[in-house]
């Protein structure tokens, strides 16, 4: 009656070694071919192509990260097709056997699917299942779930084998993923060190982030690429200097005003990165495929120049590496700006006068040549008014020329005040004044000028609150003339007939 038994057991020891045998075979063989995978598609290939033909299971499902932050998603199957709504719910909220392998990051057997309060209905038929967690260096990269028609599917051998060949495959994962990250780095480096070097060349700070955005856009994964300029520090006011990307770039009036992620991190003074834009009140969408956004103020010192925008069709689409390279950049254009406006305020402080900090003649005459080509492009008219105080040098003779200097500080900031944004004032030399007045024909001047001259009437000028007036001559283009020598002989040739019928009344 033993002999049966014993006859028994050793039948099934013999299967479970065969079995055994055969497990450990299908890993090396597994774990030989995973490591000689240069990419993640022909890992995963591999992987599943010798799991499935080698275990005799009725379905398998591979669910799996494409980078160690991404969302979950269904890479692989083999048997009947899940329903991939309810699949992403069961991850969603972390349900069903596949949500406690999740939660708890071990290994889920349930060799009769009838009696667990944890499981939830997926394919017809299924007695057993067993979820395994793929996880290396605490990065839990997917699951494998393995289902069966009947009863008693599992034994520990299986359990074994699974777990040994999820883990290699983990492992093959990880190894990629951080070879991955270092080539990225690498090639991020290079680039931005090529950025740099070429923006460095450009001399005008618009040109400059148009040169980065077109880079970062060619040679980068990332959807929108966008530079923009503070407005307003304190609202978060921005405008786009360059723009690159499938989106919509004709509505940035909410970004303008100061609304959106960018506007918060130009009052934040600080990068701000949002893995999953979603989840974001302030997101302003501009195409709608993005999913992780990625702004850096462009900053020198205390000072906000503009930000760097990056948009991800990704969740979580931009790693360390890329954050700290992307705020290398932002502080090399940051140098870049700064040093533009320098040279942009010394070059403005050359060409103002030093007293009244009004334009002087070289600037105006630039002014003038340019508005006058613009003008005769558009067939617009332009005046010039010459200016000049009445009785000048009896003010500096009585008072004394300290007085005569305080009195052309408070004239020139009194017209500057009066001035539309387009006009041009300028000291044209001792007590005389120049002014450029583009798309205004003669009549307007003159009634202009006319009203300027009654407000200097009204008033006292100086710490002596002394009594003054002004005195002007109008020429227009093309009316008088039409080359900028004639038109201001013509300004001040009507000036000083004015000065003259102004004596002899």
């Amino acid at each position: 009656m033993k002999y049966p038994k014993i006859l028994s057991r050793w039948i099934s020891y013999k299967k479970s070694l065969g079995k055994l045998h055969k497990g450990h075979r299908l890993v090396l063989d597994v774990a030989v071919d995973l490591f000689n995978c240069n990419d993640q598609q022909s890992l995963i290939e591999t992987f599943f192509d010798k799991l499935k033909n080698a275990l005799g299971y009725d379905n398998i499902y591979l669910l799996l990260r494409e980078s160690p932050s991404g969302p979950l998603n269904l890479a692989a199957y083999k048997g009947m097709k899940v329903d991939e709504e309810a699949l992403y719910q069961v991850i969603q909220d972390e349900i069903g056997l596949t949500g406690k392998a999740l939660r708890e990051k071990h290994p889920i057997i349930c060799n009769d699917v009838t009696n667990s309060p944890d499981y939830i209905k997926g394919t017809d038929g299924t007695l057993s299942e067993m979820v395994m967690p793929i996880i290396c260096d605490n990065i839990t990269w997917g699951v494998l779930i393995i289902e069966n028609s009947r009863k008693d599917a599992f034994s520990k051998i299986d359990q074994e084998i699974v777990g040994v060949l999820c883990k290699y495959f983990a492992s093959a994962l990880t190894q990629l993923s951080q070879y991955e990250n270092i080539e990225h780095k690498n090639r991020m480096e290079r680039l931005i060190w090529e950025i740099v070097m070429e923006a460095a060349k450009e001399k005008n700070i618009n040109l400059l982030c148009k040169k980065v955005v077109k880079s970062l856009s060619q040679r980068t994964n990332y959807t929108q690429v966008y530079i923009l300029k503070v407005i307003d520090e304190n609202s978060g006011a921005t405008r786009l200097i360059a723009g690159s990307g499938p989106g919509r770039f004709d509505d940035l009036s909410q970004i303008e005003a100061g609304r959106g992620l960018v506007g918060k991190t130009v009052k934040a003074k600080k990068t701000l990165y949002f893995p999953d834009v979603s989840t974001s009140p302030d997101y302003i969408q501009v195409d709608q495929d993005t999913k992780s956004e990625l702004d850096i103020p462009i900053m020198h010192g205390d000072k906000i120049f503009g930000v760097i925008s990056l948009e991800s069709p990704v969740v979580d689409g931009f790693g360390d590496g890329d954050i700290d390279l992307m705020e290398i950049l932002a502080k090399h254009i940051g140098i870049l700006w700064a040093y533009h406006d320098l040279f942009k305020k010394t070059k403005q402080e050359a060409l103002k006068d030093p007293l009244t900090k009004l334009w002087n003649r070289r600037y105006f005459f630039e002014s003038l040549n340019k508005e006058i080509k613009r003008h005769e492009r558009h067939g617009d008219s332009l005046c010039v008014a010459m200016i000049d105080l009445r009785d000048f040098k009896i003010i500096n003779d009585t008072y004394g020329h300290m007085e005569g200097d305080r009195i052309l500080i408070e004239l020139s900031e009194f017209l500057t005040s009066r001035m539309r944004e387009s006009d041009i004032l300028a000291r044209y030399g001792g007590d005389e004044f120049v002014a450029l007045l583009p798309q205004t024909h003669k009549d307007n001047a003159f009634a202009a000028w006319g009203r300027l001259k009654n407000e200097v009437e009204s008033r006292i000028w100086g710490s002596a609150s002394i009594p003054t007036t002004l005195d002007f001559g109008i020429a227009s283009f093309p009316q008088d003339a039409t080359n900028p020598e004639d038109i201001i002989k013509l300004a001040d040739k009507h000036l000083y007939e004015n000065k003259f019928r102004a004596k002899i009344m």
